[in-house]
């Protein structure tokens, strides 16, 4: 599913899961952080734990994870050089589809400054994304 689409299928379940119970299965965690009232982690057919999101995070610990959009010209390993400027432990850990997705134990706050969640491109939001060849 494009990025689009599944942010478009996180707003539909948000708006309909009061008073219901919905079983979803995902691999990405930042989906089931949002979408999850709890959340069961399953690992080779067996339940390996099982908590709220803040549950699992003051458990598990915490890092974070920057998903890029891009289109069919983007050079990856120039994006992942400029990541890396702002986050050395950072490391591609997925390039699927127009997503490129970096896990790290830290995200240096320059980064966020630099990339303001107001320009990631969203439906709905008319605002540019950075130009990340700077």
């Amino acid at each position: 599913m494009d990025p689009f689409k599944r942010r478009q299928t996180w707003d539909l379940l948000l708006k309909h899961k009061t008073g219901r119970t919905i079983v979803l299965t995902t691999h990405f965690m930042d989906e089931a952080d949002l979408l999850g009232d709890r959340i069961a982690i399953m690992a080779a057919g067996r339940l390996r734990t099982l908590g709220s999101s803040q549950f699992l995070k003051q458990r598990f610990g915490v890092g974070y994870h920057l998903t890029l959009v891009k289109d069919f010209t983007c050079d990856t390993r120039q994006v992942s050089n400029r990541i890396k400027k702002y986050s050395a432990s950072s490391k591609l850990v997925s390039n699927v589809g127009s997503e490129l997705t970096y896990a790290s134990l830290l995200l240096a706050p320059a980064l966020a400054l630099h990339y303001p969640p107001s320009t990631y491109p969203v439906p709905g939001n008319t605002a540019q994304a950075p130009d990340i060849r700077r």
